[in-house]
């Protein structure tokens, strides 16, 4: 008898063990592997590991401490200045990616993939993301995010030409290799001119990874969804062109349109307004920007005020900005609960970081991390 209590102890031991593991990252969508899937990221040139939060400030990637407030080039060459192209840390306006111990990043034009090890000690190249027909497009190539996902590094890229503009959807084996187009859509360039019809962004959630095409010619967005374990691509939204989006851990999307910020919900196709501009927005849309537990906009009579919503479009708390020495402030987005931002020093400064601790909106002692790089000299 006392045996058999034993085992129904030890069972129900090993199943609180396993739902506990299991929940532990229900929000990351089915089959999430920790370490493996980099989920909701359209990355730009910021990535976070830890406390440790990655940034290209145009030349160099440097490593900010959010706990110390200390920041330095990821470097550890002997002897190294920090302010030649032979710094292992230099890599001019790359986009950078998060992913297991290293860290992905794109050159210039966004062609070429590489990574750097996080000790400073440099990297390898991985390989390109345009093919090579690439070269019949007269008129340049515009690239807009890039995610690592299980073994695979996702971009979008548009292309365009005298006589079309093509928007594709790639991935690259993070271990190397040729690149291989999923998806493309092509129009005739007079009705979508340079930068009107581009690939937007990307998310990925287990064993899906979400796509966006954009034209802003005719007003239009459409959502698209690529299963990885079978290949197939299906199209879950077409409508009123979204400015900004974001795939929420409740599941539904939200997103900026042309009057108002709506939730989505893919399961009944419902669109809820959260909130609706009462003046032009053109200028507002490059503010909104989404954080982990809600959306925040500037106050539409004070852009230097930041008001923070819900995900219910209730207003949670609000913080000034500090005033920079110019007029350029962009929020990058949010890392976790961290909000970052750029702003510029001036014309002849780098761009300085900005870093918000959003679990603490409502501290009155809550202050603005300030990650200034005047102390790096340019090459």
């Amino acid at each position: 008898m006392k045996k058999r209590a034993f085992l129904l102890f030890l069972l129900s031991v090993l199943l609180l063990v396993s739902c506990g593991k299991k929940d532990e990252f229900a929000d990351f969508g089915e089959e999430y592997v920790p370490g493996y899937d980099d989920n909701r990221s359209e990355i730009k040139g910021t990535a976070l590991d830890g406390s440790i939060l990655y940034v290209n400030n145009e030349i160099y990637v440097y490593c900010l401490d959010l706990e110390t407030g200390e920041s330095y080039p990821l470097c550890s060459k002997p002897n190294c200045s920090h302010n030649t192209n032979e710094c292992n840390a230099y890599k001019p306006q790359s986009g950078i990616c998060s992913y297991q111990d290293q860290l992905i990043v794109t050159d210039t034009s966004w062609h070429t993939a590489s990574y750097l090890r996080t000790d400073g000690s440099g990297g390898e190249e991985i390989g390109t993301f345009v093919d090579y027909d690439a070269k019949e497009y007269i008129n340049g190539d515009t690239f807009s995010s890039l995610i690592a996902h299980r073994g695979y590094l996702y971009a979008g890229y548009s292309l365009y030409s005298k006589d079309e503009a093509t928007s594709r959807f790639v991935r690259l084996p993070v271990s190397g290799g040729e690149p291989e187009i999923l998806y493309e859509k092509t129009q005739p360039f007079e009705t979508s001119k340079r930068g009107t019809f581009t690939f937007s962004s990307i998310y990925g959630i287990g064993s899906k990874i979400y796509f966006q095409f954009r034209d802003t010619n005719i007003n239009t967005s459409e959502l698209y969804c690529y299963n990885t374990k079978n290949g197939k691509i299906s199209q879950l939204y077409k409508g009123e062109c979204q400015w900004v989006s974001y795939l929420a851990d409740d599941g539904n999307w939200y997103w900026m349109t042309s009057k108002a910020v709506v939730r989505w919900n893919p399961e009944t196709g419902e669109e809820h307004c959260l909130y609706t501009f009462t003046s032009d927005p053109l200028e507002t849309q490059r503010w909104l920007r989404f954080y982990k537990d809600g959306f925040l906009l500037p106050a539409e009579n004070n852009p230097n005020l930041l008001i923070f919503y819900d995900w219910e479009g209730n207003i949670v708390t609000e913080t000034g900005i500090f005033t920079p020495t110019s007029n350029y402030f962009f929020l990058e987005g949010h890392f976790d609960n961290y909000l970052v931002c750029t702003y510029s020093q001036g014309s002849d400064k780098p761009y300085a970081y900005a870093v918000l601790d959003t679990d603490r909106l409502n501290d009155p002692e809550l202050e603005w991390m300030i990650f200034d790089f005047s102390e790096w000299s340019e090459p």
